[in-house]
Order: structure tokens, then sequence, then C-alpha cells
């Protein structure tokens, strides 16, 4: 999985393949079933968002 850590200005998401999104809220994480793998990452965009206010 691929994590970009975003914000919407406007327009529409073009997506290059066969792959779906989602935009969530970084306290929606929780909602979704996601590997264990992938929860290395949350820890790290929970940390990056509290430093960029």
């Amino acid at each position: 999985m691929d994590v970009f850590c975003c914000s919407y200005v406007s327009g529409r998401i073009q997506l290059n393949g066969p792959i779906s999104h989602r935009w969530i809220k970084l306290d929606e994480l929780n909602d979704y079933p996601l590997p264990k793998a992938n929860h290395k990452f949350i820890g790290k965009l929970k940390q990056y968002n509290t430093s960029d206010k």
C-alpha cells in the first residue's frame, strides 16, 4: 500500500490503473480493516498530523 499525506483543494482524482481510492479522515483509520503490516504507518501519520498544526 502506498500512503500519501494530502490535502484536497479541488477537482477530480484521476487514477492511473485498476485501483480504488477513498478519502478518509485520520481518525477514521480504525474503521477500516487494514492488514497488520500497514499498521506501521498509522502512528507516523498521526505523529505527522499533530506536528503539522
